[in-house]
């Protein structure tokens, strides 16, 4: 399968796990304007069922940060426009986990042992943790009807024994403790958040029918598949 090919079943995928009662969905792939020194074939689902429009965009791509905030502001700005009577702009985003699930642990396993930054960590903990790219960072920043950001959603392509589905993980920021540096040291730096480490705590498989709800892909009928089990990490490492 080539890239593009790729990319289109990603956009098949969700759009047809949300055509459900009569719902009408429209796949989307072109060239948007405000991306156009970028280059980039944008890939994104409009809901219009009720006169709305919900949207959901795929990031198939690395997307630079700048960019993914245009498709991103893009997205909300239209929601906002064609639902003046909900409760603002009701967008969602989907990212290629093959692309953007990227375990920490390897790199970050000496932090742990040696008894470092990270050594209140578990080492189930420790598996639970990925680096955020920048589109997905810029994501985390933002909020839905008022609501800041947890959750992020993938798709899981198919791949040996791994089925094609939507994964959803609620995440937080990973803490660096520096309790381990002697306070009179002069250039002990204070316990802070990561930037670009995150720990998922919650995750959920989507079986069957999807709706977007609050900026989030929501399965049909509830309840969904919740688990807190180690995930599989992706398979680019």
């Amino acid at each position: 399968m080539t890239s593009t090919e790729y990319k289109d079943r990603m956009l098949e995928f969700v759009a047809g796990s949300m055509k459900h009662s009569r719902r009408s969905i429209i796949p989307v792939k072109k060239k948007l304007a405000s991306l156009k020194e970028y280059d980039i074939t944008s890939r994104y689902i409009i809901d219009d069922t009720f006169g709305g429009r919900d949207i959901v965009l795929m990031v198939d791509r690395d997307y630079p940060e700048e960019a993914f905030k245009l498709f991103y502001n893009a997205a909300v700005k239209e929601s906002a426009t064609m639902n003046p009577d909900q409760d603002g702009p009701n967008v969602g985003v989907v990212f290629d986990r093959d692309e953007f699930f990227r375990s920490a642990a390897e790199r970050y396993e000496f932090k742990k042992t040696h008894g470092l930054s990270l050594k209140h960590y578990t080492d189930k903990q420790l598996d639970q943790m990925i680096f955020l790219k920048p589109a997905q960072m810029a994501l985390m920043e933002t909020k839905n009807r008022g609501a800041q950001r947890k959750w992020m959603q993938f798709y899981q392509s198919q791949y040996r024994d791994l089925r094609e589905e939507l994964v959803s993980y609620q995440f937080e920021k990973v803490r660096f403790d520096y309790s381990h540096i002697n306070p009179t040291e002069r250039f002990k730096p204070d316990n802070k958040d990561s930037k670009k480490l995150y720990i998922w705590n919650r995750e959920v498989i989507h079986g069957g029918k999807v709706t977007l709800e609050n900026g989030l892909l929501q399965t049909l009928p509830l309840p969904t598949i919740l688990k807190e089990a180690p995930c599989i990490i992706n398979r680019k490492q």
